[in-house]
């Protein structure tokens, strides 16, 4: 009987090349691949029709996506999660690539009506936002369950689970915007700002990355044994909570991102101290 040809790998090697993680990847290399572009133009960083948008939110929702299939990765399997992956993959890879669109197109890619192109173009970008959203709730609802996840370190799990909060938070917040950006479109108000000089999309961003911060802490805090682990991610989270309530804050209240009062110092002085004690338990305790 022929000896069977070695060295050839099986299907499982190539796991890495799933089409998720394949999304993943897409995203993150289509908003790297704007920088340059950005960086050749003519265009202000800051103007509405700049490769800014493909940059941000390529890098952005690919780090989100990202954080969204390790997840699934860590919680044990169900039999609709191959649908789930498609779910969130889809909606997201096609709200990126609208917005790309639009910045190739030289037109804002937010809060556009001008004509019925961009108006089918927002609605559409608005309703694969949601898609995601309702991905989203699905999975922070189950992480949240018993016995969710499989052979992971308590420090991993509650990093999951505060980051899921954190994100669904987020999405939240993303939500609340888009309607007082609309609301104040429609009033002849300004879709950037509210109350004088709070930035509406501040808050968004003070918590969209949260879960990956939290998660790479957790892996760091099992790769080098700290004993503490829980407890550093704990704090951490505490920190991004503080940091976030600055945020809301400032944007409710009308002020810039650093035009700050006592009790807005006292958020960002309890966010630094709070992320320094998490790193102070890693840095001394460990196994």
């Amino acid at each position: 009987m022929p000896t069977p040809p070695q060295n050839i790998p099986n299907a499982s090697s190539f796991t890495w090349l799933r089409w998720d993680t394949l999304s993943v990847l897409f995203l993150l290399g289509l908003g790297i691949l704007h920088i340059p572009i950005q960086m050749a133009s003519d265009l202000s960083w800051d103007a509405p029709t700049s490769f800014r948008k493909p940059i941000l939110f390529g890098i952005s929702t690919g780090l989100t996506l990202g954080s969204l299939v390790l997840l699934l990765d860590d919680l044990r399997p169900k039999p609709w999660d191959r649908y789930l992956r498609l779910w969130l993959c889809v909606s997201l890879v096609a709200e990126v690539l609208l917005i790309t669109v639009q910045a190739w197109r030289r037109v804002p890619s937010h809060f556009n009506r001008t004509t019925a192109v961009d108006t089918v173009i927002e609605v559409s970008m608005l309703a694969c936002i949601l898609f995601a959203v309702v991905g989203i709730l699905v999975l922070t609802w189950r992480s949240m369950q018993q016995n969710a996840f499989d052979a992971v370190s308590p420090a991993r799990m509650l990093a999951q689970q505060t980051g899921m909060i954190f994100l669904t938070l987020s999405c939240i917040l993303g939500i609340s915007i888009t309607v007082i950006g609309n609301y104040q479109l429609l009033t002849g108000g300004s879709t950037e700002t509210v109350g004088g000089k709070g930035v509406l999309k501040f808050p968004h961003g003070a918590v969209l990355h949260a879960i990956q911060t939290l998660v790479a802490w957790s892996w760091l805090c099992d790769r080098f044994r700290v004993v503490q682990g829980k407890m550093s991610v704990a704090l951490l989270s505490g920190a991004h909570l503080a940091f976030v309530m600055y945020a809301v804050r400032q944007t409710s209240m009308g002020r810039s991102r650093w035009d700050g009062d006592g009790v807005a110092w006292g958020l960002l002085s309890a966010a630094a101290l709070l992320a320094m004690l998490a790193v102070a338990i890693a840095l001394k305790r460990t196994r």
